[in-house]
């Protein structure tokens, strides 16, 4: 009987596989309606069982990426906003539960930086935005989660910072990156999600604490649509405020 790669510190493989295969759809080696290679294929390339790569499809079906069309094969689906179900979202937690906890706690952490970031802080967060700007996948959701981790670091309280940080953590939640990254495959999600980001940075950098925290809200809600949301429903949540726009201001 054939073992999954599971035991000791290989027990992330399935995963790996499934961000393997996600990463080579979002450069486009596979595109939407295409088949991909059998698990027998992707096994032998990647190195690991087939039970693996089977799981790995499993996960890559949950968020939407592919459709697995038993007796026929496993194809790319078209770029949608996935729905995601909490009951079987539970892979080192549950993209839902992460999502709210964010919801209800950086808003909080944000408008603490807001009050007490330093120009040195600013100019890593606004070098960190840049740096998502011209990354490719899968580095950019990567970078995305990097800059909320940092932006929560700089509230000065340690204890609530590294909450947050747990929080974006993509090895603690390896399911929420994926859940991510398929989302930013929805046209104009790039951009949206790196407007959101300069606009929460001008707000702290300005030291509005009020500002910053509501367009950490509205990033959020926004997120959260993206995420979870069926795609013929999702629209921005709120608009910022005309004056968070761009670094500084």
């Amino acid at each position: 009987m054939e073992r999954s790669d599971h035991s000791g510190p290989s027990k992330r493989r399935f995963v790996d596989v499934a961000y393997g295969v996600l990463a080579s759809i979002n450069a486009g080696e596979y595109v939407t309606g295409q088949r991909l290679p059998s698990d027998r294929e992707l096994a032998t390339a990647k190195g690991v069982s087939r039970q693996t790569v089977r799981e790995a499809l499993l996960v890559l079906e949950l968020i939407g990426a592919i459709s697995i069309r038993h007796g026929d094969g496993v194809y790319v689906s078209p770029p949608a906003t996935p729905d995601v179900d909490g009951d079987g979202a539970i892979l080192f937690g549950d993209p839902r539960n992460v999502i709210e906890s964010r919801r209800l706690l950086e808003p909080i952490t944000t408008k603490m930086a807001a009050q007490r970031i330093t120009d040195t802080q600013v100019a890593r967060l606004s070098e960190l935005i840049g740096r998502q700007g011209s990354s490719a996948d899968p580095a950019y959701a990567a970078l995305g989660l990097q800059f909320h981790a940092q932006l929560a670091m700089c509230c000065g309280n340690p204890m609530m910072g590294g909450i947050v940080e747990q929080l974006v953590n993509i090895e603690r939640h390896p399911l929420w990156q994926l859940v991510n990254e398929q989302a930013l495959r929805v046209p104009g999600a790039r951009q949206s999600q790196q407007a959101d980001h300069l606009a929460i940075l001008a707000a702290v950098a300005a030291h509005d604490a009020e500002r910053a925290e509501l367009a950490m809200q509205t990033h959020l809600a926004e997120l959260e649509a993206y995420l979870f949301a069926p795609s013929d429903s999702f629209a921005r949540v709120t608009e910022l405020a005309p004056s968070a726009s761009g670094p500084g201001r």
